[in-house]
């Protein structure tokens, strides 16, 4: 690139700016809900440690002023500190705190500050003060155990050990005085503290895991409502690229399924452009459907003039459907004359009747063949009859029956609520 280009390079920014432009405006975006839910007990985890640690350092010039042995107090905190920098650096990096082995070597540190209290605190100021601050750190420590081991058994050994290091050092500090009290109390807190912090902790992480169980289970019903989608979509021209497909195709039937191919190539190209449009072609999702019953079963007839159909459609004049019923009904009927074109046999002849019920505001259509027909207790039907006049008419509050006796021809009827 020139020197003299006003173009210059975009940094990412710092990781620390996009934490803090997220915590300004309260959302951003993460990989999953389950490592968001990490990031949560972590971002608790490194804060309580941070506000921990502050407290122990506003609290240091009166605790080496009041300290037995200085150089121990300092080298205990000094190794708490730096032990605090890389754990919270290394969570913060992998973005999960899960880990027996931090656990542990935090619950040693812990238990190692509250043992050697006798050494370095003066036994009037090893309860209830900043001098003695190993049991505020301890207490931090639980936090650690209870979300970085896995099972609760673990937990409860590394929180039972800082609290019996805090009894041994401590209840004979107070000895019979009114501060017995305040040790027991502080040694409840450390079970509490383990305990409801583990929970809270693993009722965050279940949150997570559970919303990104439902994101997958949402995703892949997604997926299979776009397969089937796509499956209905295709069955037709599937069958009539069948035909094209016949060398020994009649000549009379290459004209009508010609036209029906070219038609239903406009409506696949519609599906995957929607953009575009052919011109002196309607797609189905072009708004132009009508939504009479009569026009929806005359519109899926129209291909078909290689069959004998007859359209009895008068009593069922005026009947309303919903656009997209309409479209499912157009796209039913012409998936049975396609059945019929292939199955019923030659010679067969096709009668589609409309009949509206005012009385209860149902309406019915039934396209009855007379050719050689099928026995339903032998014969399943095919994916055409059982999911584009089944399933797909049932998702707009149809239902469709299938009767037929071999040599009887078979009649189709497909029943429905007048809008």
């Amino acid at each position: 690139m020139a020197p003299d280009s006003d173009v210059t390079e975009q940094r990412e920014p710092a990781w620390y700016r996009v934490a803090l432009r997220t915590w300004r405006s309260g959302g951003g975006v993460l990989p999953t809900t389950r490592d968001g839910a990490e990031i949560a007990v972590i971002a608790t985890v490194v804060c309580w440690r941070i506000i921990t640690l502050a407290l122990i350092l506003v609290a240091v010039p009166d605790a080496f002023a009041h300290s037995s042995r200085i150089w121990i107090d300092v080298t205990l905190l000094s190794l708490v500190v730096v032990e605090s920098a890389v754990a919270m650096v290394r969570i913060i990096r992998c973005r999960n705190c899960i880990s027996l082995r931090w656990a542990v070597t935090e619950t040693v540190l812990g238990v190692a500050c509250l043992l050697a209290e006798p050494l370095y605190v003066p036994v009037d100021d090893r309860v209830s003060t900043w001098v003695g601050w190993a049991p505020a750190l301890a207490v931090n420590v639980t936090v650690t155990a209870a979300v970085a081991c896995r099972r609760s058994s673990h937990t409860l050994m590394l929180v039972g050990l800082l609290a019996t290091a805090y009894v041994a050092v401590s209840y004979p500090a107070v000895g019979q005085s009114a501060d017995r009290g305040t040790v027991v109390s502080n040694t409840l807190t450390y079970l509490a503290f383990g305990l409801l912090v583990r929970g809270m902790a693993n009722m965050i992480r279940r949150f997570g895991r559970d919303a990104d169980e439902a994101r997958d289970a949402a995703s892949e019903a997604r997926a299979q409502v776009e397969l089937e989608r796509h499956r209905r979509l295709l069955h037709d021209p599937a069958s009539l690229l069948r035909y094209l497909a016949d060398p020994d195709l009649d000549p009379r039937l290459a004209g009508v399924v010609r036209e029906q191919a070219l038609a239903e190539a406009n409506r696949i190209r519609a599906f995957l452009d929607p953009e575009h449009t052919v011109p002196g072609s309607r797609s189905a999702a072009d708004g132009e459907t009508s939504t009479l019953l009569a026009d929806a079963a005359r519109a899926a007839a129209a291909g078909f003039t290689d069959l004998p159909i007859e359209l009895v459609l008068h009593l069922a004049d005026g009947v309303q459907l919903s656009p997209p019923a309409s479209r499912a009904l157009t796209a039913a009927t012409a998936t049975v004359l396609h059945n019929v074109r292939r199955h019923a046999g030659p010679g067969a002849s096709v009668v589609v009747h409309g009949d509206h019920h005012p009385g209860d505001g149902s309406w019915e259509i039934t396209i009855r063949d007379d050719g050689q027909g099928f026995d339903p207790s032998r014969t399943a039907p095919g994916y055409g009859l059982r999911e584009v006049v089944g399933t797909a008419l049932a998702e707009h509050g149809m239902s469709s029956h299938i009767h037929s006796q071999p040599g009887n021809g078979t009649t189709v009827t497909i029943r429905g609520a007048a809008r």
